[in-house]
């Protein structure tokens, strides 16, 4: 049918502009290992690991009872979170949504005990049983992460500048036209 003969054209068309475009990007793509050093440095705040903590906890009904919930986390008889909790997480698993409490966790140093804090209807004290500063992974640790992104920003780059260069060697202009706005009952 003429349809599908159509859509076969549009569809052998494409691909054919896909071959052209990968084989212009592959000419012009020339990435050397200096290149996605230099990449690393100037982003290295994207390659970060976020301070991160290990805890233990009681947790208790009333206020009154801080000092045996203490006395419980001393003699290891504390509720053990196995995940390492990150800063800015809100997130504590075995309690629940702690935002705030993950923060205040985040003042203290390994071996310290933080508490008595509420966290919804209950009171925890936490015991720091690990913690870690932030710190930016080493080029070694992400080489091929920040060469698969650099190389996928060259490309980008450079399909871009093929694109603008097609459009202005055919003289396309693109006009843009907004939808019209949507007609509704709430006006």
């Amino acid at each position: 049918s003429p349809q599908v003969r159509e859509l076969v054209e549009n569809m052998k068309k494409r691909m054919v502009v896909q071959r052209m475009l990968s084989k212009e990007i592959e000419k012009k793509l020339n990435i050397t290992p200096a290149d996605v050093e230099l990449y690393y440095r100037a982003n290295k705040d994207k390659y970060g690991e976020p301070a991160k903590l290990k805890l233990s906890y009681v947790e208790f009904s009333t206020i009154t009872e801080k000092d045996k919930a203490k006395e419980q986390l001393i003699s290891n008889k504390g509720t053990i979170v196995k995940e390492w909790i990150k800063r800015g997480q809100s997130f504590i698993p075995g309690i629940g949504k702690a935002k705030e409490a993950i923060k205040q966790l985040f003042f203290k140093d390994k071996g310290e005990q933080a508490g008595p804090l509420k966290i919804k209807d209950k009171f925890y004290i936490f015991s720091i049983n690990d913690k870690q500063p932030q710190r930016v992974k080493s080029f070694a640790e992400v080489k091929n992460r920040v060469e698969s992104e650099y190389k996928s920003k060259k490309q980008q780059e450079i399909t871009s500048a093929l694109l603008k260069k097609a459009f202005q060697e055919q003289e396309v202009e693109i006009f843009y036209e907004p939808p019209p706005a949507k007609s509704g009952k709430n006006k």
